[in-house]
C-alpha cells in the first residue's frame, strides 16, 4: 500500500533545503511495468489461498485511500512516517479481514 501511495501522492516536504532520506526518492515515479511487477508480487501469496481471502483487498484499499486523504490534508502529503502508518494500519486490516474471512467462511 506504501507503494501506491507513493505513485498517487504528493511528497509532503518539497522545496525545503533538507527533505529528508526519501526526498531523493520522490521525484521518481514506478513505470508501468514495475507498477504491475509491485501489484503482483503482492498478490501472488493469495494464490495459495481460497478465493475468499481476495476479500480483504477492497478494505484495505479504501483505508489506504482514506489515509492518503488525511495526510494530504493535515500536512499537504506524505513522508515516510505516513508511508509507514499507512503500511501498519493495512497490514491490521488484513489481519481483522483474516479472521472474519475464517471465522464466517
Amino acid at each position: 500500500m506504501p507503494v501506491l501511495v507513493m505513485q498517487t501522492a504528493t511528497y509532503a516536504r518539497t522545496g525545503l533545503s533538507d527533505p529528508g532520506k526519501s526526498g531523493a526518492m520522490t521525484e521518481r515515479r514506478l513505470s508501468r511495468p514495475g507498477l504491475l511487477a509491485a501489484t503482483v508480487f503482492a498478490l501472488v501469496p493469495y494464490s495459495f489461498l481460497s478465493w475468499h481471502f481476495l476479500l480483504v483487498i477492497p478494505p484495505v484499499l479504501y483505508t489506504t485511500f482514506e489515509l492518503s486523504r488525511y495526510f494530504k490534508r493535515w500536512i499537504g502529503g506524505y513522508t515516510g512516517d505516513c508511508l509507514g502508518a499507512i503500511q501498519q494500519v493495512a497490514e491490521i486490516v488484513i489481519y481483522l479481514g483474516f479472521v472474519l474471512i475464517f471465522r464466517y467462511f
